[in-house]
C-alpha cells in the first residue's frame, strides 16, 4: 500500500529565502517536530506574508506545500487539498508544484478518484521531466511507477520504474534501487513476464544483501517465496519463506514476521503437512496479536479452523470460529469475511446442521456477488485506462514516422499545392463568415452579461428591501414597543412607595433601546457622509467595538486591518461595508458565538483575502439559502471578487477575496 506523503526538503535552502523567512521556517519546523501543528501553521502564514510582499513565488509555493502536508498529517484532507492547489497556483512550473501535484494524486487515490489520480500524476511528471536530474526526480518516478501499477497501467509503470532504477544506480542509492527492482519484478509478474520478474527479484535480494539490512533482506526472501508460491513451486517457496523467518527471528525489531509465518504455513497446508501447518499458523497468530493486526488475526484464525475442519476435529474448529467472532466485527476486509462465511457454512454442513449451513451459504453468496462486482468494476476501469494508454502510445508512434516516408508525403503535398489554391479562396470566404459569426456570438454574450448584471442588481435591491423591512419591523416591534412600555412605567413612578428598583429597571430598558437604535442607525447611515470625517478602517473598527460591547462577543483582529482599505473607491468601500455589516449582524443574531476572529493577507496578485470566523453553532440548513447570504454573494460579485463559506457545528468561517486595485 502506498502511504508515503511527499514534501521533499533536500533543495529547500536553494530557494530565495531572505533571512526573516529562513528563521520563520526553522521555527515552524521545530514546532512540527513537537506536534504543535496550529502554531507551526501560524508561523508558516507569517512567512507567506513576507514571501507575498517580496513576490517570492517559489518560496510561497514551498510554504503552501508544507502547510498542506501538516493538514494531511492531521487527516484534514479538504484543507490539505486546498493548500496543495495554492502551492501550484503560486508557481506552476517549480519542483514544489510538481510535489504538490503528486500529493494531490495520493489524496485522490485515498478517495478512490482514479481519473484525478492519473491526471495529477501526469502533471507532476510533466514538470519533473523538464527539470534537471535529481534525487527528488527519481523518487517521484518511483512513486509514479507504484501508482501506475496500482491503477493497472503496467506499461507506464515499467517506463517510470526503469527511469527511477537507472537514476538510483547513477546516484549509487542502492537501498532505493533495491526497492525499485522489487516493484519492477511485481509489475513484470502481473504482465506475465515471469523470467524478467525473477531476474529483478533476485537483483533486489542481491542489493539488500550488499546493504546488510536484515529486515529488508527478509522482505526480499518473502517476496521470492510469494513468487514461487504463485506458480506452485512449493519446495522453492518453502525454502525462501524459511530463510525470511530465520533472518527475522533474532532481530529485536521484527516486522511482518506474522505474515511470513502465515505464508509458510499455507505452503505446509498445500503440501498436506497438517502438523507443521497448524504449529506454524499458531506461531503466526502469536506474532500477529503482538502487532495488533485485526485483519491478519482473523485471517489466521480462519485457516486454523479450516485445517481442523479438514481433520474432522469439530471441537477445535468451533473454538477457532467462536474466537473469530470477537474480532470480526471490527474489520471490513471483504476477503476475510468471505472466507469466514465459507468455513462456517462448511462447518455446519459437516456436523449436519443444514439449516444453519444454508444461512451461511446465503450470506456467502450475497457477499461474493458484491466482491465479484467490485472486482469487475476495478478490472473494467483498469482495462479502460490501458486502452487509452495504448491509443496514446500509437499516436506517439504515428508522429515518429520514418524520415523517408515523411519525404514522400511532402513531395506528394507539393504536387497537390496548385489544386488547393481554389480551396484557399473558399477558406477565405469561410473565414470572413466565421468572423461575422464570432462578432454576432460576442454581441449575444454581451447581452447575456448585461442581463446577468441587471439580475444581480435586482437581487441586491431585493435584499435591500428585505433589510428595510427588517429595520421597519425592528423600529415598530422593538423600539416603539419598548419606549411605550417605558412611558407607562414612568407614569406609574409617583404611585410607588419604594421605586428605586423600578427606576433601575427603566434605566436598563433605556440602555437596551439605545443599543437597538445604534445598531439600526449603523444600517441606515450613508457611508459617504461618515467617511468624509473618519477613515474607513476606523468606521469598521468602531462598529466591531460596539458589537463586542453589546453582544459580549470577543473580537480578535490579527493582523490589523490593511491600510489599503482606506484607499479603495467609495463604491468599493460601500459594498465592502454592506458585506461586513451583513456578516457581523448575522453572527450577533444567529451564531450564539463567544468569539470572532478576523485574519487577512494580500496575495501576489493584489487580492485581499480576509476571513471572519466565529465559534458558534454554524449555519442551519434552513438558513443556508437565506437573503443574507445572497446579499453577501451579490455584493462580493460587484467588488469583482469571490467568497467561500465554510460551516460546521464548531462555527462559520467566511472568506472574502477582493482586488485592492
Amino acid at each position: 500500500m502506498l502511504t508515503l506523503f511527499w514534501g521533499y526538503e533536500s533543495n529547500a535552502f536553494n530557494l530565495v529565502f531572505n533571512s526573516e523567512i529562513t528563521e520563520l521556517l526553522a521555527e515552524a519546523k521545530k514546532l512540527e517536530l513537537e506536534s504543535k501543528y496550529e502554531d507551526a501553521i501560524t508561523i508558516y502564514s507569517k512567512a507567506l506574508e513576507i514571501a507575498a510582499k517580496h513576490e517570492l513565488t517559489d518560496d510561497a509555493s514551498f510554504i503552501y506545500k508544507k502547510i498542506g502536508l501538516i493538514y494531511y498529517k492531521r487527516k484534514k484532507y479538504k484543507k490539505a487539498k486546498r493548500f496543495f492547489k495554492q502551492s501550484i497556483t503560486a508557481n506552476p512550473v517549480t519542483k514544489h508544484s510538481a510535489d504538490s501535484y503528486l500529493n494531490l494524486s495520493l489524496l485522490y487515490r485515498k478517495q478512490h478518484e482514479q481519473d484525478s489520480v492519473l491526471y495529477c500524476l501526469e502533471k507532476s511528471l510533466f514538470i519533473y521531466n523538464k527539470l534537471p536530474s535529481s534525487k527528488d526526480q527519481f523518487l517521484t518516478y518511483l512513486k509514479a511507477g507504484i501508482l501506475y501499477k496500482n491503477a493497472g497501467v503496467y506499461n507506464e509503470a515499467i517506463r517510470y520504474l526503469i527511469k527511477a532504477y537507472k537514476g538510483f544506480d547513477k546516484l549509487q542509492m542502492n537501498e532505493k534501487k533495491a526497492s525499485t527492482a522489487n516493484t519492477i519484478a511485481d509489475t513484470q509478474r502481473l504482465l506475465g513476464h515471469l523470467d524478467i520478474a525473477e531476474i529483478y527479484y533476485k537483483e533486489s535480494l542481491k542489493l539488500r544483501i550488499q546493504q546488510k539490512d536484515s529486515l529488508k533482506i527478509s522482505y526480499s526472501y518473502n517476496n521470492m517465496g510469494n513468487f514461487y508460491k504463485d506458480f506452485k513451486r512449493y519446495d522453492s517457496a518453502e525454502h525462501y519463506y524459511q530463510k525470511a523467518i530465520k533472518i527475522q527471528e533474532p532481530l529485536s525489531r521484527k516486522k511482518e514476521i506474522g505474515r511470513m509465518l502465515s505464508n509458510l504455513a499455507s505452503i505446509y497446508h498445500k503440501q498436506e503437512k497438517y502438523t507443521a501447518a497448524l504449529a506454524t499458523y499458531k506461531k503466526a497468530l502469536t506474532e500477529k496479536r503482538k502487532e495488533q493486526d485485526s485483519i491478519a488475526i482473523a485471517d489466521t484464525l480462519n485457516e486454523l479452523a479450516f485445517i481442523y475442519l479438514e481433520k474432522k476435529d469439530h471441537i477445535h474448529a468451533k473454538n477457532y470460529l467462536d474466537t473469530i467472532k470477537t474480532v470480526i466485527s471490527s474489520i471490513n476486509n471483504k476477503d476475510v469475511l468471505l472466507r469466514n462465511l465459507e468455513i462456517n457454512a462448511l462447518y455446519y454442513e459437516s456436523i449436519e446442521d443444514f439449516k444453519e449451513s444454508i444461512v451461511y451459504h446465503t450470506k456467502y453468496k450475497k457477499l461474493y456477488t458484491t466482491v465479484f462486482n467490485d472486482n469487475q468494476d476495478q478490472n473494467t476501469q483498469q482495462l479502460q485506462q490501458q486502452f487509452h494508454t495504448e491509443i496514446k502510445d500509437k499516436q506517439i508512434v504515428g508522429l515518429s514516422t520514418d524520415k523517408k516516408t515523411q519525404e514522400k508525403v511532402i513531395n506528394l503535398q507539393e504536387k497537390n499545392l496548385r489544386r488547393k489554391d481554389v480551396f484557399l479562396i473558399l477558406l477565405g470566404v469561410l473565414l470572413l463568415f466565421s468572423i461575422g459569426i464570432y462578432f454576432y456570438l460576442r454581441q449575444q454574450q454581451k447581452i447575456k452579461q448585461r442581463d446577468f448584471e441587471l439580475k444581480k442588481l435586482h437581487d441586491i435591491f431585493k435584499a435591500q428591501e428585505v433589510i428595510k423591512d427588517g429595520i421597519s419591523k425592528d423600529l415598530h416591534d422593538l423600539i416603539a414597543s419598548n419606549l411605550n412600555g417605558i412611558r407607562l412605567k414612568m407614569q406609574a413612578i409617583p404611585t410607588l412607595e419604594n421605586n428605586q428598583s423600578y427606576i433601575t429597571n427603566i434605566v436598563n430598558e433605556l440602555k437596551e433601546s439605545s443599543k437597538q437604535i445604534r445598531l439600526i442607525s449603523h444600517r441606515l447611515s450613508p457611508l459617504r457622509d461618515r467617511i468624509k470625517h473618519i477613515p474607513f478602517r476606523e468606521i469598521l473598527i468602531s462598529h466591531l467595538s460596539e458589537f463586542q460591547l453589546y453582544s459580549k462577543t470577543l473580537v480578535d483582529i490579527d493582523p490589523p486591518l490593511p491600510e489599503e482599505l482606506d484607499e479603495i473607491s467609495i463604491d468599493a468601500q460601500t459594498n465592502f461595508y454592506a458585506v461586513f455589516l451583513e456578516i457581523i449582524n448575522n453572527i450577533g443574531r444567529h451564531a450564539q458565538a463567544t468569539e470572532v476572529v478576523i485574519t487577512h493577507f494580500t496575495d501576489k496578485d493584489g487580492f485581499l483575502n480576509i476571513s471572519i470566523s466565529d465559534n458558534g453553532i454554524g449555519i442551519l440548513k434552513s438558513d443556508n439559502s437565506g437573503i443574507g447570504l445572497m446579499n453577501i454573494k451579490n455584493r462580493v460579485s460587484l467588488l469583482g471578487g469571490t467568497h467561500i463559506v465554510e460551516s460546521s457545528d464548531k462555527g462559520v468561517s467566511i472568506t472574502i477575496i477582493i482586488p485592492l486595485k
